[in-house]
């Protein structure tokens, strides 16, 4: 399963869904700054993938 939300996390992140679900609780400077900023939408993917990663490793050695 994570290595299913590593894969569709971009799309959904970049995804109008996405966007029109966040811009319900950030005002629109924040939206402006943030969702609408292809650089921060490429430094939240990173984040949010290297989370799930550690996490899938962390799992993988727990069960090794």
């Amino acid at each position: 399963m994570l290595d299913n939300a590593i894969t569709a996390l971009p799309s959904i992140v970049r995804s109008q869904e996405f966007k029109n679900q966040m811009q319900r609780f950030i005002d629109s400077e924040t939206v402006k700054s943030t969702l609408e900023n292809a650089p921060y939408l490429d430094y939240l993917c990173s984040s949010v993938v290297d989370v799930l990663a550690s996490m899938r490793s962390h799992l993988s050695s727990r069960a090794s």
